[in-house]
């Protein structure tokens, strides 16, 4: 253990610092603080197959085993439209489409714009999605009419664009005005003026949407 007895300044009391004790390691162990950072550019290098990683000694070269251009860490594919359902699952895409035509009498553009786009880059999660929806909307316990008014009254707590929607359903399920209204006023319990002050706004969004589902479908209920 090496001892340093530094200089005193004795007009302020500086005390100059001590070298350090040299070090117990070979030289080629020691790293200057001043060195040089290694060029590591090469490793965000976006292309797939081989790469040369650069390292202060020499360039490593690493091969990647890549499948139709996925990547090794996250397997996507960097064009997503290459995901085409199967037979199987667009029967199933279809199939809960259909639903939602069943529910309101179309497809309403967000969820149509949802399935488009999983459909055509990752149908696996749509179809996981689509069956978690049907496997709570549609049970034996509730009727369709109290499922719909259930979801009504929510989305409009919430002062949401949906609430319409599933008034609507509602209203196809059997639901009278009356019921629609009773719902939020129960959801005014809870959200406080503004959604009473909604509410004419979210019953004529409904009534809009029963004449759009008549006009398409050419039915009336």
């Amino acid at each position: 253990m090496s001892s340093c007895t530094p200089l005193v300044d004795a007009r302020n009391g500086w005390r100059p610092p001590c070298a350090p004790p040299p070090s117990p390691f070979p030289a080629r162990y020691v790293t200057s603080r001043f060195a040089p950072i290694p060029d590591f550019s090469a490793l965000h290098s976006r292309s797939m197959g081989t790469q040369a990683f650069a390292t202060p000694a020499a360039a490593t070269t690493v091969t990647f085993a890549t499948e139709t251009g996925r990547s090794p860490m996250t397997g996507s594919t960097p064009d997503a439209e290459g995901a085409v359902p199967t037979t199987e699952q667009q029967h199933e895409i279809d199939h809960y489409l259909q639903t939602y035509r069943e529910m309101a009498g179309f497809v309403p553009p967000r969820i149509q714009a949802r399935f488009d786009s999983l459909g055509r880059t990752n149908p696996e999660l749509l179809l996981a999605q689509e069956k978690v929806r049907n496997l709570v909307t549609y049970t034996d316990v509730l009727d369709q009419k109290t499922v719909q008014l259930i979801l009504f009254a929510v989305l409009a707590v919430q002062l949401r664009d949906a609430a319409k929607i599933h008034g609507h359903a509602a209203r196809r399920a059997g639901a009278s005005w009356e019921e629609l209204q009773a719902a939020i006023n129960l959801a005014y319990l809870f959200g406080g003026v503004s959604i009473a002050n909604h509410a004419p706004s979210i019953l004529e969004g409904v009534a809009e949407l029963e004449a759009k589902a008549i006009a398409e479908e050419g039915t009336v209920r």
